[in-house]
């Protein structure tokens, strides 16, 4: 008999989800739910094998009754796979983690990118009014352009987590110019500067004295930006600055007023299906309005998890890329989905940090 790690279990659920986001397909495809009922019975086989500590099995239970209770309540399982999937990480090897959604984010970033640009897939284009006239974006086989620009940003934040100690110039410089050549369709403004970003703070990681602070930054930068979605999106129409601000930030801060003006605070969030047409670009109030105080909580308590281990460790690694992306969510609704929230698996990889011999399923 051939014996198999039932680890494997944990990324065919891990992988097939990173395909799907990869290719852009979206929670109501059919190829999406076919694949996530193989990986969701995947997952299961190897919770019921995993050994737990009463502390885990706890913690599991209660993450695992949040993101159900939610999904219960917006009918959508973002949250709730999310619980899944840290919950499946007991003996799981994050760098391996790492490796393998870099690879499949890379293969599915440019097969989808010259899909369209030869016309074998759609190339859906968007008008805008900017800056005093129309623009034409593009989205190369996406949802939307800012969704290519996001899925280009996390592949260059795996690819640097993954070759970080053998980063080069000419490393930098390519993706520097894949970084504009993606702009020239996307023209996402926050899209190109993030990546820019992320390659700057990158090089100054590696310089003594950057590195040291740059460890200190998630936590503070966290708290700064929940801080401001808040109070910005409360006294928007009060305060001439916000007002001046939400241009600047493509009317964000607008729409964020919306949302906690229209919905009540709650524990488990709301079913907002009928708000398709509003813009939802700030993650914090994203989850907040959607998941409930409870989805908020959960997802405020794994960032700073993650930030103080940054910290403690002195990871400067794992510093540039939870930075980036806790700028990002401030500008993007993909917070609670750790399928592209990556820096989400940190916690599972912090929490498990103390494994227990592996078995194997036969």
């Amino acid at each position: 008999m051939i014996k198999v790690k039932y680890d494997s279990l944990f990324y065919i659920f891990l992988f097939l989800n990173v395909f799907c986001k990869g290719i852009g397909l979206d929670n109501d495809s059919k190829v999406y739910l076919v694949l996530l009922v193989i990986g969701l019975a995947m997952m299961a086989i190897k919770l019921l094998l995993d050994n737990y500590t009463k502390k885990e099995f706890l913690y599991i239970l209660i993450i695992m009754l949040i993101g159900g209770v939610t999904m219960l309540f917006t009918k959508k399982p973002t949250l709730f796979l999310t619980c899944i999937c840290i919950s499946g990480m007991k003996n799981i090897d994050t760098e391996k983690v790492f490796d393998g959604m870099y690879k499949i984010r890379l293969i599915t970033f440019f097969s989808v990118v010259f899909l369209a640009l030869t016309g074998i897939i759609e190339n859906t284009s968007l008008s805008m009014w900017r800056a005093g006239g129309f623009e034409t974006r593009y989205s190369l086989g996406f949802n939307h352009p800012n969704s290519l620009h996001l899925a280009l940003f996390i592949l260059m934040a795996l690819a640097i987590y993954v070759k970080y100690n053998n980063l080069k110039v000419l490393d930098y410089l390519l993706m520097s110019i894949i970084n504009l050549f993606i702009f020239s369709y996307s023209g996402s403004r926050t899209g190109v500067i993030l990546v820019f970003l992320l390659i700057l703070l990158t090089i100054l990681s590696k310089t003594k004295k950057a590195d040291k602070l740059l460890v200190s930054i998630p936590n503070y930068l966290l708290i700064f930006l929940v801080l401001f979605s808040f109070f910005s999106a409360i006294l928007y129409g009060k305060i001439e600055l916000f007002n001046k601000l939400n241009y600047f930030l493509n009317g964000r801060i607008l729409y964020s007023n919306y949302y906690l003006t229209h919905y009540n605070p709650t524990i488990f969030g709301v079913n907002m299906s009928g708000e398709e047409k509003l813009l939802f670009d700030n993650g914090y109030i994203y989850v907040f309005v959607q998941f409930g105080i409870a989805g908020m909580l959960l997802l405020l308590h794994w960032l700073i998890t993650i930030n103080k281990n940054i910290k403690k460790n002195k990871d400067v690694k794992r510093a540039v890329i939870s930075t980036l992306f806790i700028i990002y969510i401030f500008t993007e609704s993909f917070a609670p989905n750790i399928f592209m929230n990556v820096v989400l698996l940190f916690f599972g990889g912090y929490f498990f940090e103390k494994r227990s011999t592996k078995k194997v399923v036969v």
